[in-house]
């Protein structure tokens, strides 16, 4: 049986996009019979977010750790996910005999690598030929298409609100204060993450529905007309499922993600709440936006096949004949 070891980073003060996808990768191989294990940089909240997903996961506290479950396990897979490299983990790869596999390090040689995969960041190229669709790499949770809207409401009915494990800003705060001001026959679904615990201690009004870790959040999701949420990966998901999308961006490379989209006119921009552009009226206005053949939707769920895993998969079986 192969093996395979995936080293990744997350966690409250790293976010878990990375985790979140490569849990997706590192079951997907499991299923083609290749034995996974996780080597996880960050903090407890990620060890304990793999653990939970019944994964085998090796804490790195350093880097040290790193060469030695290595040399220790001896993987014939190694994949990368991390946002950043440095001379450390470089000399890390170059002492592993593994066919090696990076994702998403734009500014990093591939000389030592088999491969290099580019799920997302060849969306912040900006000189990109808008020819090209760079998200065919794009890892989704696999049970989405599952929920993929066969039809799109005539208004905007149900408003969807999340921004991340973290929302370090506390924009969902203060969207909630802006719909508070807000009369008019729409409900918004309030997506809780660790980092916005406190909001369940409030009381709001009853057009305020709120979520903590739900289980069907792909139905709630599927539920809903229009979405304000952060420039990742859930807004990837949302724009697959036929959600109309309205992002502001919590992360510098976020915002990159979202120029892409505007660009090819894929999600509404509504402006940049820090700058108080995100307003009532702005709002207002986009609530009164007919969607029913949405032409931003139709660009989205183009952009978004849902086929990245599988096309990433077959790759990787590739290298390792």
């Amino acid at each position: 049986m192969a093996t395979g070891t995936i080293w990744t980073k997350g966690g409250n003060a790293f976010g878990f996009g990375h985790l979140v996808r490569m849990k997706y990768l590192g079951k997907a191989l499991m299923a083609k019979g290749i034995q996974v294990d996780y080597l996880c940089e960050g903090d407890s909240s990620a060890w304990e977010y793999l653990k939970t997903q019944n994964l085998s996961v090796f804490p790195i506290r350093k880097k040290s750790e790193i060469r030695e479950k290595l040399a220790e396990v001896t993987p014939d897979l190694l994949i990368i996910d991390k946002l950043e490299l440095d001379s450390e983990d470089e000399d890390i790869l170059r002492g592993s005999k593994a066919k090696k596999v990076l994702f998403d390090n734009q500014d990093y040689s591939v000389d030592l690598v088999d491969m290099k995969i580019n799920a997302l960041v060849d969306l912040w190229k900006p000189d990109l030929d808008q020819a090209i669709n760079p998200l065919e790499n794009l890892i989704l949770n696999p049970e989405i298409y599952r929920y993929r809207k066969d039809s799109i409401g005539e208004k905007i009915q149900h408003i969807f609100l999340a921004f991340g494990a973290t929302d370090n800003r506390n924009y969902t705060t203060k969207f909630l204060q802006l719909f508070d001001k807000l009369e008019g026959d729409f409900k918004v679904h309030v997506n809780i993450g660790p980092g916005n615990q406190n909001l369940m201690e409030k009381t709001y009004d009853s057009k305020f529905i709120f979520y903590n870790n739900p289980s069907n959040l792909f139905e709630i999701m599927k539920s809903t007309d229009l979405a304000l949420c952060g420039g990742g990966v859930m807004m990837m998901e949302l724009m697959y499922i036929g959600v109309l999308v309205a992002p502001v961006a919590t992360e510098v490379h976020e915002q990159k993600n979202i120029d892409f989209f505007l660009k090819r006119k894929a999600v509404v921009n509504i402006g940049n709440i820090e700058q108080d552009s995100v307003t009532i009226s702005s709002i207002e206005s986009l609530l009164n936006q007919k969607i029913k053949n949405s032409e931003i939707i139709k660009n989205a769920q183009y952009l978004i096949d849902g086929k990245g895993l599988e096309r990433i998969i077959q790759k990787i079986e590739g290298i390792l004949k």
